[in-house]
Parts: C-alpha cells; structure tokens; sequence
C-alpha cells in the first residue's frame, strides 16, 4: 500500500467528548499520590495545568513557614530537605506528562503552548515559601551565617550550602536575594581583617594572609558559590586586603630599607 492510500484509508484517533475532564481526574489522582509518597502505577498523563499541584505545595510548605528555631543549621536542613522533595516530586510529574495531547497532533492541530511545568513548579515554590518576607530574610541571613564561620575556620555543611545555593539560583533569586547582599558582607569582613592584620603583621606574612584568602573564595565559588560570583568576590578580596593597605604596606617595606 502506498503512503498516499494509507494516509487516505487509515483512520487516525480523535479526541473523545469528555477527553479533559476524564484526563484532569487522573491527573489530580497522580498528583496527589506523588505528594503523599504513594506506590502507584501512573499513566502517562499531561498536567493541563498545576492548580492541584499549588494546593500540595502551599500545605507543605506552611508548617516550614511557621516552623521557628535558633538553630540556623536546623532551620536550613529543613528547608533542604523540603526542597529536595519538592525537586523530586515535580521529577516525576514530569515524567507521566507528553501522551495525553498527542490526539491534538494526529489531527493536525497544533499543541497548546503552556509554561514549562520546571519553571511553574519553582515559581510555586517561591510563591509560598517566600510570602513572608522576614522568611526570605531569614535564611538568607543563616546562609551567610554559615560562609562567615566557615571563614573563619569553623567547619560547616559545604553540601548544604551548595544545595541551598543551587535552590536560590533554580528559583530566579540568586542575584537580588542573596548575591548583593553577600558580597556587601564579604567587603565588611574583609575591611575589618584587612585593619587588624595590618596592625599585627609584618609584611611577607600579611601577603601570604591575602595570597591564603584568594584561594579561598575561589575555593568557595568552587564547592558552593555560584561561579558567575567568583569575578566579584575575588576583586572585592583584592580591594580590601590589598588596595585598601598599599600605602601601609609600601611604609613598612620602605622602613626596612
């Protein structure tokens, strides 16, 4: 048979009458099983929209929200885990999505163009989380806690960090959020040890002090900054420690001589 008289006698599919309403109900089925963590076998399916998937998200998220401890380490841990679970979940619906439009193609017409349910899922979460601003500044505020006692030689979750780091910069909010206000920390933390070291070291070992902290943030970007940071940080290190002292350090090699 040819392609032409196949074309001409085969019958494609077509849409049954009642196609979105009997697809929403096992859509929202799904969802709800994927969020309470239920075995289930799942059809492919595609989320026609993420109305359900906020009602989830917005109960999830509420006992975090109202969730109040002094341990910031806690605090991140929870809001760690939540994210995970949150990534994991919208894995999955992902997944069971791509065969429930495909009659929409057989029939030559073309498919809805709908928001990237990635981006969707994240905006949820940001939606929720965030409402509060004293939440966001709250952990922001734990965040860079925690790099200014891994500066100073405490140790710290790095993986932690990372993860939390890569959960700014999945939700849109690295940049305004978190960036500019840790590279304004980092030039205040820099200042002051800057004036103390100057004070208490000669020379060679205030250049190997400087030489160790340049390492050091470029190790950071490295483990758990974004890389788009490491150009800022760096000159911001060179500025303080550096640029800030060349007078002082220029005095003390000149009294030597």
């Amino acid at each position: 048979m040819s392609i032409y008289a196949f074309c001409l006698y085969t019958a494609f599919p077509t849409i049954p009458e009642n196609f979105e309403e009997e697809t929403w109900t096992e859509v929202k089925s799904a969802i709800s099983k994927i969020f309470l963590k239920k075995e289930a076998a799942l059809h492919s399916l595609d989320c026609l929209n993420l109305i359900e998937c906020e009602r989830h998200i917005a109960a999830e998220l509420e006992s975090l929200v109202q969730y109040q401890t002094p341990d910031s380490v806690a605090l991140l841990s929870c809001i760690d885990t939540c994210w995970q679970d949150h990534s994991e979940r919208m894995s999955l619906i992902n997944r069971i999505m791509g065969s429930a439009l495909s009659p929409f193609r057989f029939e030559g017409k073309p498919t809805p163009k709908l928001p990237k349910l990635w981006d969707m899922g994240f905006q949820l979460f940001r939606k929720h989380l965030f409402r509060s601003p004293t939440v966001e500044s709250d952990i922001v505020t734990c965040l860079l806690g925690m790099v200014d006692k891994e500066r100073s030689g405490e140790d710290v979750v790095k993986t932690l960090l990372s993860r939390l780091l890569k959960m700014f910069k999945a939700l849109g909010i690295y940049s305004e959020s978190l960036e500019t206000l840790y590279l304004e920390w980092t030039s205040e933390f820099y200042a002051a040890e800057g004036v103390k070291y100057m004070q208490h070291s000669d020379v060679p070992d205030y250049l190997k002090h400087v030489e160790t902290r340049l390492r050091e943030e470029h190790e950071r970007c490295l483990h758990y900054m974004d890389a788009s940071t490491e150009k800022s940080l760096v000159g911001i290190a060179e500025k303080q420690l550096l640029d800030c002292h060349i007078s002082a350090i220029l005095d003390k090699v000149f009294s030597w001589l």
